[in-house]
């Protein structure tokens, strides 16, 4: 397929909560040691780098530039498109790039969503919000960095692993099954789900017919998560009997999986 081509910079936040705007594709063509699969050691490359790369020059595993892209699971033009957990909005902007008809961004914490909104293109409409099982308000944190938006995780799954938080925020959730009312999102043709750990609760609460709707889903799963495992061979079971055919790839050293997800 055709190298989706990035054509503008992005607001990042850096270590001190400031806004900072970047060319991530510059930085990424005249730092990125393609062959190799890493930066230049005397460059300030950090986790906007590394997720630019996982974005938008990923080919590997039936990947045509994208970790969230693989095999059958691809954005088509004319899709709707729902990025939960969207962090600065890179994916936002790839399935702009695709053709997509229209692209609903969630992120929870204030500082990323900024972040997110300035990104954000003509038929990307933002939420600062977290999607989750129901609905409720919920203490959420960025650990270590302001800088770390991508990151964003359940304080109590934070202070569980041990991390200090950087950002604390109560956030509002919103439950996954509405997104699909009509009066809502309605028809969601690529749904892409990257919420540190909360996938569990969103992937438990979909409903068959909800799940069955989508196209494509592609999620990333922390195998570290109590339960997640066992969640994750149960999940591909039912996506195999709702019709879909499945793709996990392993990184992280086995610690975490994209899970990709598509109808033929």
């Amino acid at each position: 397929m055709e190298q989706v081509k990035v054509n503008k910079s992005f607001w990042t936040v850096n270590d001190s909560g400031v806004y900072v705007e970047r060319d991530l594709n510059w930085e990424h063509y005249n730092w990125f040691d393609r062959a190799r699969g890493n930066y230049d050691e005397d460059k300030e490359a950090d986790l906007y780098n590394s997720m630019f790369h996982e974005i938008f020059d990923m080919y590997e595993l039936g990947s045509d530039g994208c970790d969230y892209e693989r095999y059958g699971c691809q954005i088509l033009p004319g899709d709707v498109v729902v990025d939960i957990g969207a962090n600065i909005g890179l994916f936002s902007h790839r399935a702009e790039l695709k053709g997509a008809s229209a692209v609903y961004a969630f992120e929870p914490i204030f500082a990323t969503y900024m972040a997110l909104y300035l990104n954000s293109g003509p038929i990307i409409k933002t939420f600062k919000s977290a999607i989750h099982s129901s609905q409720k308000f919920v203490e959420m944190s960025i650990p270590e960095s302001k800088s770390n938006t991508g990151g964003a995780m359940m304080k109590e799954r934070m202070i569980s692993m041990g991390r200090q938080g950087a950002v604390d925020e109560m956030i509002s959730t919103i439950d996954i099954n509405s997104l699909f009312l009509p009066d809502m999102i309605g028809k969601i043709d690529f749904m892409k789900m990257d919420i540190e750990g909360s996938e569990l609760e969103c992937l438990s609460a979909i409903s068959d017919e909800n799940l069955s709707s989508l196209r494509c889903l592609a999620v990333e799963l922390h195998l570290n998560v109590p339960g997640v495992s066992q969640f994750k061979n149960s999940f591909v079971e039912r996506c195999h009997r709702l019709g879909f055919m499945t793709f996990q790839n392993h990184y992280q050293g086995g610690q975490q999986i994209t899970l990709n997800v598509w109808k033929q």
